[in-house]
Formats: C-alpha cells, structure tokens, sequence
C-alpha cells in the first residue's frame, strides 16, 4: 500500500530539510578541517604568501614551482615585471636593467638592491635536494637596518680617514717646525762663533803674537768658512742610528736586517718600542746582541725582535714596559705577541694606515 507524499504531514518535511541542512553543514565542517590540517600546494601556497621575505622556488630546468607574494610585489618594484623563469630573473637582478630609482648596492659577494622606498634587500640563490630532485631557491631578505648600519659605519671611517691625514700632516709640520728651529738654533750658534772669531782676531792683530796662535786663528777662520759654504754638513741621525749607539755605550751590539722604514712615523714607534725591549734584554737576559728583523707587505710592518742573552725557562708576564707597549701599539690597530719558548721572541705589527 502507498502512501502519497501530498498526504504525508508538513512536519516530516521539515524534519528532512534540517537533517539535510545538518548534514551539509558537518560535511563542509570536515571538508574544511580537512584543508586546514592536511598539507597540499594550496596550503603551501597560503603560508609562503604570509613570509614577510621574498621567495622563489624553481625547478633544475628553470621552471617557476613557487613564487610567493612577497617576491612578485619585489619584481615590480626591482625589475617593473613579473619573474617568468629562474635564470632570466636571476640574471635581471644581478647585471640587468633595474626600474628608475633602484640601485644596486655593492657590499662584498651578496646581491643587495635598494629599492624607492629606500628599503635594503639582500637576495640569496642556493640549491636545495629534495626527492623531486634538485630545487633552487631565491630568498630576499629585509637588511634596510644592516644597510644602514653599514652605511653609518662606512661613512664614519671615511671621516676617521680625513682625520688621520690631518693628524698626519699636523705631525709633519710638527716636524718641519722642530727642523726649523733646529736651523735656527745652528744659525745662532754659527753667529755666536763668527763674533768670538772676530773678537779674537782684532785682538790678536792689537797684539804682538807668536806663529803657532796666527796658526791657531787660521784654523778657525777655516772651520768658519767651511761652515758658512756647508762644505761641513751637520749629521743627521736617523732615530735607530741614536738607538744604536745607545746600545753600543750599554754593550748591546744591535743587527737591523730585512726591508727599510719608508714612514719616519714608523721608524720613530718601533725606536722607542726598541729602547724598551733594549732595556729589558740589558736587565733580565745580559744579552750581548739584539736583532730585528723588519718586513713590510701590503700597508703593515711585521718587526721581530730577538736577542743572545739567557732565555727565559718560564712564560713571561706582561707588566709595567710590555703592558705599556702593548697599549700603545693595540691603540693605533697593531698587535704583539711575545714567547719564551724555545726562544725569547717579539712579534710587533702595525699598519701603516692608522699612524
């Protein structure tokens, strides 16, 4: 028997659309769940889109897998194009024409790009192995703080250079006013002796004088003269010339071997760096013969110092002359290092870019 659904009661109807609606309802519910928690190209998709870095995947043959919201608002802005394949993005980044404004920013080996609004972005190209075999990868990373940072840094030690040369050329005119004065002081003493030799000589054409004063007075007349034509030119020593001598009068015999100063400056910091180590090897080694060794390569003085004398049987301590010498040459950017064993030894460098 048949029951005819115009005669079935109005309830029954609505109890089937609600289980219909109910059903609905849990089947997107799981349909939902189930995107949310499984992981698929879509999924993947929507979590490199939220990376606040630039990224590209790509296949060994060149082929776009991935690009992610980021990097294709970044090609606008570098390139005013979408990527279309690794190797010709790649390429456009590094040595192609860049949108008007944009610069590249040179920093050692990374690839970094300025952007208009004046944002630094350094881009990485690695390889990554996977199952599907080998992937690449191009990162752009946010370093505008870095960059700036850089720049800061960059623009402070030009300054420090500016002032290095001033301080420099302050010294050589230090030098030139010490000279002068030294030329000075020579003319002073040059005019001093010329007046007690004319003293001297109207006192002795006043006088009756025997042969061997005329003789006397003839000899210094000469030295006078010779004097006034620079026929007899006042040595000048050189700071180690001084330092050697020293040492001769303290029974040190001192060997300078290997390349010559080419700074005065520099010869004068290891001169007196010198008379310490000199001081120390009379004191504590009775050495008889110091040796120093100088070489220069690429802006830097390598100065090692040796000597004859006893050889320490234990590791030296640092203090009073050492302590102070290490100060002062960590202060203009050099280093020392010194060891007793197997022999006593000091390794002094200094470049020549912060004298």
């Amino acid at each position: 028997m048949y029951i005819k659904l115009s005669k079935l009661p109005s309830i029954i109807y609505i109890i089937v659309a609600l289980l219909f609606i109910i059903y609905s309802f849990f089947k997107l519910y799981y349909i939902f769940r189930y995107k949310k928690s499984s992981i698929n190209i879509s999924s993947i998709k929507e979590s490199v889109d939220v990376f606040p870095k630039g990224l590209l995947f790509a296949d060994k043959n060149g082929i776009l897998l991935l690009v992610n919201t980021c990097m294709y608002e970044l090609s606008l802005d570098i390139l005013d194009c979408m990527p279309q394949d690794l190797h010709s993005f790649w390429k456009s980044l590094k040595s192609g024409d860049l949108k008007e404004g944009v610069k590249r920013v040179v920093f050692r080996d990374n690839l970094l790009i300025r952007t208009n609004d004046q944002k630094t972005w350094t881009f990485v190209k690695n390889q990554i192995d996977t199952d599907m075999g080998e992937i690449t990868q191009i990162s752009a990373t946010d370093t505008s703080e870095s960059a700036e940072l850089y720049d800061k840094i960059k623009k402070e030690n030009i300054e420090l250079v500016e002032v290095n040369k001033r301080f420099k050329s302050y010294a050589k005119n230090i030098n030139n006013l010490v000279a002068q004065e030294e030329r000075l002081n020579t003319k002073i003493r040059i005019h001093d002796e010329l007046g007690q030799v004319l003293l001297r000589t109207k006192y002795y054409i006043t006088k009756d004088i025997d042969y061997n004063r005329i003789k006397e007075l003839f000899e210094i007349w000469k030295n006078s003269v010779d004097i006034l034509r620079h026929e007899v030119e006042i040595e000048k020593k050189s700071p180690l010339t001084y330092l050697m001598e020293t040492a001769r009068d303290v029974g040190v015999n001192i060997t300078i071997s290997g390349d010559a100063f080419q700074d005065e400056s520099v010869e004068e910091m290891i001169t007196l760096l010198s008379s310490e180590i000199l001081t120390n090897a009379v004191k504590h080694s009775k050495a008889q013969n110091m040796y120093i060794d100088v070489k220069y390569k690429m802006n830097k003085y390598t100065v090692i110092f040796t000597n004859d004398g006893i050889q320490p049987t234990y590791p030296i301590t640092e203090r009073g002359g050492l302590s102070n010498m290490r100060k002062k040459i960590e202060r203009i950017g050099g280093t020392i290092k010194v060891e007793s064993i197997p022999i006593f030894k000091i390794t002094i460098k200094i470049p020549t870019d912060n004298i």
